[in-house]
């Protein structure tokens, strides 16, 4: 029996929060489209039922084939790379570069930082050094962003040298040499 589009059925097949990052995407982009989730899976190649798995739970679409990531970012139309947070391969951890100072020891200077700045020192909750790594790591990146500090700047640099570097350009590949040996020397986390 074919799968019903959203419209017909919203409490059984529209997104809920309980949904994982990129299965909950995937369905609002369904939605908007119109189509079945039956379309979706199809769309991704996979079967109805193992995306009803990766929504229930019962497996991780991050264990998913890269093709069906690949085709996830194609159906989002945005960059593999997003898909691949989204899906929790990656995390804000792995944009943080590698340097002869731990990253715990980073993370305390950024956050010293943050306190020390008056555009957020009083906004920023009490207990933050107490959660976790990748937390921590994400509302150093918030901040960075949103204050246009250099660190975001050069972050850019490094996301179009990579960018570049992937289709085998060869002075991105010099660039992005250049700027690991640079990220090394810098107790910076991003």
């Amino acid at each position: 029996m074919p799968q019903k589009p959203f419209a017909s059925s919203p409490r059984r097949f529209a997104p809920q929060a309980r949904d994982p990052a990129l299965i909950h995407l995937l369905l609002v982009e369904c939605a908007r489209r119109g189509e079945s989730i039956t379309a979706l899976a199809r769309h991704l190649g996979v079967t109805y039922e193992r995306f009803a798995q990766w929504r229930r739970g019962e497996g991780k679409i991050s264990n998913a084939h890269r093709a069906v990531l690949r085709a996830a970012a194609d159906y989002l139309n945005c960059a593999p790379v997003y898909v691949l947070v989204l899906a929790g391969v990656i995390g804000v951890e792995d944009f943080v570069f590698p340097a002869d100072f731990p990253v715990r020891e980073r993370l305390r200077h950024e956050l010293a930082r943050m306190r020390a700045d008056p555009r957020v020192a009083g906004l920023m909750p009490d207990g933050l050094e107490g959660l976790s790594q990748a937390v921590q790591l994400f509302v150093v990146q918030l901040y960075g962003e949103a204050t246009g500090l250099p660190k975001a700047e050069a972050f850019a640099g490094w996301s179009r040298a990579l960018q570049l570097a992937a289709v085998d350009d060869a002075d991105a590949r010099d660039e992005l040499a250049r700027r690991g040996e640079a990220a090394r020397k810098d107790p910076a986390l991003f």
